[in-house]
């Protein structure tokens, strides 16, 4: 699945990751691909230096944004949880604007009294 994934956003995307995979300097310097510098740098700054290898167009910037992603959706499901209690039958004609104000004003106020909690004890 995020082989054909990577292969529909490019398919030089998908050769660059078997590349890597076979450590084939093809697309990456043998530096890049050293033992020490992989341990020593994080994922993201490993792929930032790997702007300057030969690698096809806009393949960093995917990975920049893939390591941004949220690892869980348990945000998402808090937030959507916040909405469906506000916005019930009785409250069906309020606009997307204020509704969205109510869920920030209600999870900004459930954040402040945890923190508040927290700081008591």
């Amino acid at each position: 699945m995020g082989r054909k994934w990577l292969a529909d956003k490019n398919p030089m995307f998908l050769m660059a990751a078997i590349k890597l995979a076979n450590n084939c300097s093809d697309f990456f310097s043998p530096t890049m691909l050293d033992k020490r510098i992989v341990e020593t740098l994080t994922p993201l700054e490993w792929w930032k230096e790997c702007q300057n290898c030969n690698l096809p167009q806009g393949l960093v910037k995917l990975t920049e944004t893939l390591f941004n992603l949220p690892a869980s959706s348990a945000s998402i499901e808090r937030s959507f949880s916040t909405l469906g209690n506000i916005l019930t039958k009785k409250r069906n004609r309020l606009g997307i604007e204020k509704a969205e104000k109510l869920c920030y004003i209600y999870q900004t106020r459930k954040m402040y009294n945890i923190k508040r909690r927290c700081t008591r004890k």
